[in-house]
């Protein structure tokens, strides 16, 4: 019960930055998509609550799961209603979190526990991945020359474009707007700069399929899973050091119209293209120096090509990187780590 009520806190977090971060606190909420979107994650981490109830509370699962919904049903009764819909569709979104928690809980209790043994239950990382990739644990280590040529090849460029719009940002003279030939050119130079890397780790005999992700619908539960932790856990130490937000020189950002197929074409490309070769290939590679040198740099490489975001912005992916480092140097596991950086990318241009 209380794994179950800590994911639908962080649920709330989540929505609650979601939301924050889109409408003023006296504006109304009149559009319909990042409403609908909202209530798809209340959903979803709903479904995940109530399986987590009844996993950890076998013996009293419909008391836990009972528990979990009075809480649901107290955080609809006290939340702030949109306005701009008709009361139909806010009863409707109403109902995500109930109905997810009654799905989750149900489908576990009746279709996982059924005939099983209750003292050799399965875990969730059981139900909802493979087993760690054995790949993973095959490939060989990588030297610091090798790595530091691949970090210049894959993301030197980024790391130069970002350092001059870091330094023309700090004048407040350079505006910083993304329009979708902005994502459509780095699409092509991530295509192209990884093919060529890929190309170059084949010459030296690099085992490339230790280094691909291997996908799987429930590496897709768990890259979401892991997004909205890694969301809740940098957008909570950012509003812990809002009251210097005086002092950020992050620079004005502003966003031209951009397909959806472009979002979604680069937020695919993007995430394989940079956990791929900052964890696949960096911090596995280079695991032979130590967690700790390991994480040093790739996290470190993480920020350098996303300075042009600013001081708050580096802090926010930091914790990101942080989060999906400690996740794949566990599970070694990649595609969930690239489905939920995926989700990092996507999810700001559909809430903008």
């Amino acid at each position: 019960m209380l794994a179950g009520g800590s994911l639908l806190l962080l649920g709330a977090i989540c929505h609650h930055l979601f939301a924050s971060s889109l409408y003023a606190p006296e504006s109304a909420l009149v559009k319909f998509s990042p409403w609908l979107l909202f209530q798809g994650l209340d959903f979803a981490v709903a479904v995940l609550g109530g399986m987590l109830a009844v996993r950890y509370s076998p013996a009293a699962s419909l008391k836990a799961a009972g528990i979990l919904l009075l809480l649901i049903l107290l955080q609809i009764l006290f939340a702030d209603l949109p306005v701009g819909l008709s009361s139909g569709w806010i009863w409707l979104g109403g109902c995500a979190g109930p109905l997810g928690l009654a799905l989750g809980a149900s489908w576990y209790r009746y279709r996982v526990l059924a005939g099983q043994d209750r003292e050799h239950l399965p875990s969730l990382l059981e139900l909802f991945a493979p087993t760690a990739d054995r790949r993973a644990e095959a490939a060989p280590h990588t030297g610091l020359l090798e790595a530091l040529a691949l970090s210049v090849l894959c993301f030197g460029i980024f790391i130069l474009y970002s350092s001059v719009a870091a330094f023309e940002s700090s004048f407040r003279s350079f505006d910083f707007s993304i329009s979708e030939q902005d994502l459509l050119n780095v699409l092509l130079t991530e295509i192209v700069l990884g093919v060529l890397a890929l190309a170059w780790l084949r010459l030296r005999r690099y085992p490339l399929a230790t280094l691909l992700p291997r996908p799987s619908l429930f590496g897709l539960v768990q890259g979401f899973v892991l997004y909205l932790l890694s969301f809740g856990l940098s957008g909570g130490m950012v509003q812990l050091l809002s009251p210097l937000a005086a002092a950020d020189p992050a620079m004005p950002l502003s966003r031209t119209s951009i397909s959806l197929y472009t979002i979604l074409s680069v937020a695919a490309i993007n995430g394989l293209y940079e956990e791929t070769f900052l964890l696949g290939f960096l911090l596995r590679g280079l695991r032979r120096y130590g967690m700790a040198a390991a994480f040093l740099v790739s996290l470190l490489i993480r920020a350098l090509f996303h300075t042009y975001q600013g001081p708050f912005g580096i802090v926010s992916v930091l914790i990101f990187g942080l989060v999906l480092s400690l996740y794949y140097w566990r599970s070694r596991l990649l595609f969930p780590v690239v489905v939920a950086h995926a989700f990092t990318d996507i999810v700001p241009f559909l809430l903008s």
